[in-house]
């Protein structure tokens, strides 16, 4: 849930995602509400803010992982010293979407022949 909240909160650009660092977003156990990193395409600072339930969605992954805060936010199954992929990104992200989706369908009526309700 983490991620999910994180991606669509930040808008950042899945390459700049993935490469959070624990540090980028939290300053000991507290997450801050605002956070500013590189991106990697332009070199530019982009600042973005956290909303309430990112935050502590973000915190409760942090302590869930015994993150320091010079690990990556998001890490790979592969080691510990390694982000995610971006692959592995979009497919975390997408199945959230649709968990989202049949959880908002299974309460609400959403027309299928309207996509933009969803």
């Amino acid at each position: 849930m983490a991620l999910f909240n994180m991606a669509l909160n930040s808008k950042l650009r899945d390459c700049n995602l993935v490469k959070l660092k624990v540090s980028d977003v939290a300053y000991g156990q507290t997450v801050s509400g605002r956070a500013t990193v590189l991106q990697q395409q332009t070199g530019s600072p982009v600042q973005f803010e956290l909303t309430k339930g990112t935050r502590e969605a973000v915190a409760a992954w942090i302590n869930m992982a015994h993150l320091r805060s010079s690990d990556y936010l998001f890490q790979s199954r592969v080691g510990s010293s390694r982000h995610i992929s971006t692959r592995q990104y979009n497919r975390i992200f997408m199945d959230e979407l649709r968990s989202w989706v049949l959880m908002k369908r299974s309460t609400v009526r959403i027309p299928c022949a309207e996509p933009s309700h969803i």
